[in-house]
């Protein structure tokens, strides 16, 4: 009697084997769209089999590495449920919600170079906004999860990025296989603002913006309210001294505390307003429309939301003398940062030549860079570098004139 060996069946019959196992469907159970585990046993088998049916694996499922800080609160198997019913991949069926496996351990998922897209699901109003999620999504499954996302997510931002494209023939059958659900189906909630990087077909593109974009609802004057509101300004904060007895214990454990909590709200907004920017831009070339935001508007909110971070790691070190290099130390890297931010050609406050603007508003926006130049200056006064302290001021000086 002849030994099988798996190898020596052709491989038309080997890759469909591997597409039944490593490829299953969805299914509506009570209402709950799910997908079954893929039987991932032969992955394990030799070096061979490993590098065909990892293929399969991946480039069939197209997965989705997903993180955001909406769901962040919520057990390991969850289910999301929709805001009403509808109609799910198999005729005639309901579907109520959407069932997930949430990772335990995103820093072992971040390192696999090769899911199709990664998808940041940033809202300005998290349970828990300092420890975000991650899920692993496959095409058939995403677009239920965006089905899912709350009502909130209209401040909101979502940023795709396309990051593999396998062995298709062209980036518009990708597009197609990972969006295709998305720009179909239905839409239950706008979003505040979408980007797509990477190799993405743009009538999909457009498509997407199209479905979930829409400015109408949220004009720039109330995403100025947001920012006010959940980009809170550090100085409501009031950290409190360590105890004299403990401070050589507690004060690195305060300082850690503090700049962490203090720091991540501020930055869960710039995350926000820069894909609000890149999409709004998409907006006006691609689909001609008549944005409601100024890019002086948007210049300041952004300079803003760096200004409050810079204070926010000045306070810290003059809280905590003992951290005080710390703080200021962080308060200048915020501030080259902010500083490069708003000198990239692509966020000028006037992208338009200068003459088509008041005087009043070109005036405006110079006092705030000369504002921003003028708190790096004092970061490296505290640091002790007094040269680098007068390069940057006159800087400052210049947009004062």
């Amino acid at each position: 009697m002849m030994n099988f060996r798996f190898l020596d069946l052709p491989s038309v019959v080997r890759k469909q084997i591997y597409r039944e196992l490593l490829v299953p469907p969805t299914f509506v159970l009570n209402g709950l769209v799910e997908q079954r585990r893929p039987s991932t046993d032969i992955l394990y088998t030799n070096r061979q089999i490993y590098a065909e049916s990892s293929d399969t694996f991946y480039s069939r499922n197209l997965f989705t590495a997903v993180s955001t800080n909406v769901y962040a609160h919520l057990w390991t198997k969850t289910t999301f449920v929709f805001p009403k019913p509808c109609s799910g991949d198999e005729e005639g069926t309901l579907t109520r919600g959407v069932t997930l496996w949430k990772i335990p351990r995103p820093r072992t998922i971040a390192q696999c170079t090769r899911f199709a897209m990664t998808m940041d699901v940033i809202s300005p109003t998290p349970l828990h906004p300092y420890r975000p999620a991650m899920f692993v999504v496959s095409a058939r499954m995403l677009h239920f999860f965006v089905r899912s996302l709350p009502c909130e997510m209209v401040y909101g931002a979502i940023d795709f990025s396309v990051e593999n494209t396998f062995h298709y023939q062209t980036i518009t059958q990708l597009s197609e296989l990972l969006f295709g659900r998305l720009t179909g189906g239905p839409v239950y909630h706008d979003l505040g603002a979408l980007r797509i990087k990477g190799p993405v077909s743009m009538d999909c593109y457009r498509a997407m913006v199209r479905k979930f974009v829409s400015y109408e609802k949220m004009p720039w004057h109330q995403w100025r309210l947001i920012a006010k509101l959940y980009g809170r300004d550090p100085r409501e904060f009031k950290p409190l001294r360590p105890r004299p007895s403990r401070a050589s214990e507690s004060v690195g454990i305060h300082f850690g505390l503090l700049e962490y909590k203090m720091d991540n709200q501020p930055r869960i907004m710039l995350d926000i307003f820069d894909i609000r920017w890149d999409c709004q831009e998409f907006m006006v070339d691609e689909l001609e429309h008549e944005c409601a935001g100024r890019h002086r508007d948007q210049y300041a909110e952004v300079v803003d939301l760096y200004r409050q971070l810079i204070r926010t790691y000045s306070q810290l070190a003059d809280v905590y003398p003992a951290r005080a290099s710390t703080g200021y130390l962080r308060a200048h890297e915020v501030a080259e940062e902010a500083l490069d931010y708003v000198d990239r050609a692509d966020r000028s406050a006037f992208p338009e030549d200068l003459e088509e603007y008041p005087q009043s508003d070109i005036d405006e926006t110079n006092a705030i860079k000369a504002d921003l130049y003028a708190q790096a200056a004092m970061t490296c006064s505290k640091l002790g570098d007094e040269t680098a302290a007068l390069s940057i001021m006159q800087d400052a000086w210049f947009y004062e004139m």
